[in-house]
């Protein structure tokens, strides 16, 4: 499957995030869940300090939250059908060889939509987390 690129940068920033994650915290292609995403350029008002502003047309399915209990509260996708989300089933495709069950979770309207104006899942979440006592999340499947 090729490497989805981003509208603003042909996938220079991803290429470049995924780059300082391996060298920060030691992580390989291997530890790389690759979720498909439909971006849209955005058109800004003259002035806006930000150029080549892009927004995910659909709720990010990386936009999630983990239980805790090893599965994955994504926020459902909405994109088109057949027999289902074709966005859906492609991220639970994804994620298969983790173990990492999905539960699609409907935020269109308080988070994607109207509530954080693009936000998703994460965003419509208040998650404390504490790591005392855990091995660090890229090595658990070692």
């Amino acid at each position: 499957m090729p490497r989805p690129r981003s509208v603003a940068d042909g996938g220079a920033k991803d290429d470049e995030t995924l780059l300082a994650l391996r060298e920060q915290a030691g992580l390989t292609e291997r530890h790389v869940v690759r979720v498909p995403a439909l971006f849209n350029r955005l058109d800004v008002p003259a002035g806006y300090p930000r150029r080549d502003v892009v927004a995910n047309d659909l709720p990010g399915a990386a936009n999630g939250v983990s239980t805790g209990t090893g599965g994955y509260l994504a926020p459902r996708q909405h994109a088109p059908e057949t027999d289902r989300d074709v966005f859906e089933r492609a991220a639970e495709k994804a994620l298969s060889g983790t173990g990492t069950p999905i539960f699609w979770v409907e935020d269109w309207a308080c988070s994607h939509h109207l509530g954080t104006v693009g936000g998703k899942v994460h965003c419509a979440t208040n998650a404390l987390r504490s790591l005392s006592g855990t091995r660090p999340w890229w090595t658990e499947r070692d």
